[in-house]
């Protein structure tokens, strides 16, 4: 139960920031210059 939901958590938390920083490498987002 807990460990489950804190796993959960934990791979939530990380796909999203391997996805805000994968992103852009792979060129699925559009840097926009300042």
């Amino acid at each position: 139960g807990h460990v489950e939901q804190w796993i959960d958590f934990a791979s939530l938390e990380i796909d999203a920031n391997i996805m805000l920083w994968l992103r852009p490498r792979m060129g699925f987002a559009v840097y926009l210059p300042p």
